[in-house]
């Protein structure tokens, strides 16, 4: 492959959501394509990988109007992330939308509990699983995942559900890894809502996640509706079951929280939005907006630097763990591929520390990559 790829960009008079993809053989209606859904542009046009029978080819392509040639480098290593900043978020999504597009889901069951009072937002559990399950082609999933829904009404229910599923043995263990009743957990007593979830792992390898539903989906909040109704929240802990399968029961000492969380939370957009770079893009921007504003390059060199496990410095908000953690992990994943958020929890289930891990995965000591971190996340934030 060559050493610098460049990914060039149509910029038209209104906003796309999918930019173009460029290839190295020449582009032109009928000729043969690699990958079902690619895009590209010549001449003036963009074309499509479509399937022809057996074959894929490109199709007659679609005229661009008024185009104007943008050009944004992507970048190969973390020696050239800042230089080429701007073109983290493609690269990102380029690698991850062509591995899922090019693999099946293999996702093991699916067992489903939705409170008797309980209408959930999302309905379509086997979609957002099974994106997941494309994108990380090569890494072991549970066979068995129980899904528990409820709003506050329905919280008996649905810890009786959860005893019920898992027996008594296991329902009493996997309470005690959370220091309480785990369904109670997702719930606020006083205001008699369910805004949480949460997944688990038993000792026999099955996963349970906890789907928490809220009593209303918040309007004004703009994230939240986008992860309410699009799937973007399933896919988020069942991404955690993936995590847990090469580390559990092997090692005590885990990722930071911030890559556990970031991972979730980056996997939650790119899944979902495997087809739409446009939302894809936003809802990490719209997600970070608040606290990480408030944050220079000092701060952020600070909180990867500092943060240990699940501990982060009390000057810190908890909620960085994932919208800032997830601008993290899209920068690792556009150099390295998203297999690496996985193969970190299997290189420190050999009862590796985070550093040697992220060495083994990375082939980058983790203090000479911080303050690339923190000096690119902090421009891409304010625009720069």
């Amino acid at each position: 492959m060559k050493n610098r790829l460049i990914a060039y960009l149509t910029v038209l008079t209104l906003l796309i959501s999918l930019p173009t993809i460029p290839v190295n053989a020449a582009v032109k209606a009928g000729a043969s394509c690699k990958t079902l859904g690619l895009t590209s542009v010549a001449s003036g046009k963009t074309y499509t990988c479509v399937k022809s029978g057996k074959k894929l080819v490109w199709n007659k392509g679609v005229i661009i109007k008024n185009p104007i040639q943008t050009q944004i480098e992507i970048p190969t290593s973390f020696n050239d992330l800042f230089e080429k900043r701007k073109g983290i978020s493609l690269a990102a999504w380029q690698r991850s939308r062509s591995i899922i597009l090019e693999n099946s889901s293999k996702n093991g069951s699916l067992e489903i509990y939705t409170g008797p009072n309980t209408k959930p937002y999302f309905d379509n559990y086997p979609l957002a699983v099974g994106l997941v399950s494309r994108l990380f082609p090569n890494r072991m999933e549970p066979t068995r995942t129980v899904i528990i829904r409820f709003k506050y009404i329905d919280i008996e229910w649905a810890d009786t559900i959860f005893k019920e599923k898992f027996g008594d043995i296991q329902y009493q263990q996997m309470n005690s890894n959370e220091l309480g009743r785990l369904v109670p957990l997702q719930c606020n007593s006083t205001t008699k809502n369910c805004p949480n979830g949460l997944q688990q792992t038993s000792n026999d390898g099955t996963s349970l996640i906890l789907e928490g539903i809220r009593n209303s989906d918040e309007p004004n909040d703009a994230t939240g509706k986008m992860r309410f109704y699009s799937g973007m929240l399933q896919a988020h802990e069942y991404f955690h079951s993936l995590q847990r399968i090469p580390i559990q029961g092997k090692s005590e000492i885990w990722p930071h929280a911030w890559f556990r969380e970031g991972g979730a939370e980056w996997v939650q957009s790119m899944a979902i939005n495997y087809q739409d770079f446009k939302t894809y893009s936003e809802y990490l921007k719209l997600n970070c907006a608040y606290e990480c504003s408030k944050l220079n390059e000092l701060d952020i060199a600070e909180f990867l630097r500092t943060s240990k496990e699940n501990y982060i410095l009390p000057k810190f908000h908890q909620y960085l763990n994932y919208n800032l953690g997830a601008y993290v992990i899209e920068a690792l994943v556009a150099v390295k591929g998203p297999d690496t958020l996985i193969e970190m929890y299997a290189q420190m289930s050999k009862k590796l520390t985070f550093e040697q891990a992220f060495k083994n995965t990375y082939d980058a000591d983790w203090d000479y990559v911080i303050p690339i971190l923190a000096k690119t996340i902090f421009a891409n934030l304010h625009g720069r």
